[in-house]
């Protein structure tokens, strides 16, 4: 019975910090093309929410990262909450790679929620202030990002693949944090911008999308055969078995993300879809959150062929 609660602290923790780390990819993309679509960016990340959410989000997934280690300590001390608060323990697991990651993903999304706090002048790309700051800023946010999905690569049982498999995993991370981040603020402009603003953030995200969603696929393909040593294991284990429910998960996004591409976004441009395409996205954002879910359970209680 404790092992489960540990356990499930450590699924929820990660969920959370999956949720918080996914939205600011998506929001630092979503300031990125409103000012290559002369949309204001800061206008819309403020009036309809976006911003407000991000800073929730992205502060909850600090305290995520909190309760993730101390879960893993109170599950490697098997005491309860006393072995939890065990110095000992808690030094242990510090010095861990455990540790490195809480160490990462503290200061990386400290510096995160820094940026979303600085004034929204300064954090539009159209900000009037100097080319200097704007480089600083891209710098700061691009290198934390970095660093959390490389983060990725320190614990569980991929951090015994080699360099390359790390590299694909860190590709893999970033895009899908872009792809499942981008959908709140997608969301909220169909029912924010005009017909004709909208077809422009969505047609800049479908070229987008062109270049990094085969990138995900082939990276996600490559890291699932690595895990499991053989496609046949994708249907002979519970492991591969769980792979293969997030894999039709994802076919379904691809399904969604092909019809707004060809069908949707298309009619954007004769004043009509806005509310077929809000509720698409929807339906994306759920198939999008049960991938974050199983992605969630994947890498806390299960492992692949040969480790459970």
């Amino acid at each position: 019975m404790e092992m489960y609660i540990w356990n499930s602290l450590i699924v929820l923790s990660k969920l959370t910090f999956y949720c918080g780390f996914s939205i600011i990819v998506g929001y630092a993309f979503s300031i990125s093309n409103h000012a290559k679509q002369q949309v204001d960016d800061s206008q819309f990340h403020c009036e309809s929410g976006v911003l407000k959410v991000t800073k929730i989000l992205s502060i909850a997934s600090l305290f995520a990262v909190l309760i993730w280690f101390f879960a893993n300590v109170g599950l490697m001390a098997e005491d309860g909450i006393v072995g939890m608060l065990d110095p000992m323990m808690i030094e242990m697991m510090f010095e861990s790679s455990i540790g490195d990651v809480l160490n990462i993903r503290l200061s990386a999304m400290t510096l995160l929620v820094v940026l979303l706090f600085l004034p929204s002048q300064l954090n539009s790309e159209k900000s009037k202030h100097s080319s200097q700051k704007q480089v600083i800023i891209f710098a700061v946010r691009a290198g934390s990002l970095m660093f959390i999905a490389y983060s990725f690569t320190l614990v569980g049982h991929v951090a015994e693949l080699d360099a390359f498999a790390k590299l694909l995993i860190m590709f893999h991370i970033l895009i899908m944090a872009w792809w499942f981040g981008s959908l709140y603020p997608l969301k909220k402009a169909c029912k924010n911008l005009s017909y004709p603003e909208l077809y422009l953030v969505m047609d800049k995200f479908g070229k987008q999308a062109t270049v990094f969603v085969p990138i995900l696929l082939v990276a996600g393909s490559g890291l699932a055969y690595l895990l499991l040593g053989s496609w046949q294991a994708l249907f002979t284990t519970i492991y591969g078995q769980t792979i293969l429910i997030k894999i039709l998960l994802v076919v379904g996004i691809l399904a969604i993300a092909a019809k707004h591409k060809l069908r949707l976004v298309p009619i954007l441009n004769k004043n009509e879809g806005r509310d077929a395409l809000y509720q698409s996205i929807n339906i994306e954002t759920i198939l999008a959150g049960s991938i974050l879910v199983i992605t969630s359970i994947l890498t806390s209680t299960m492992g692949p062929v040969g480790t459970y």
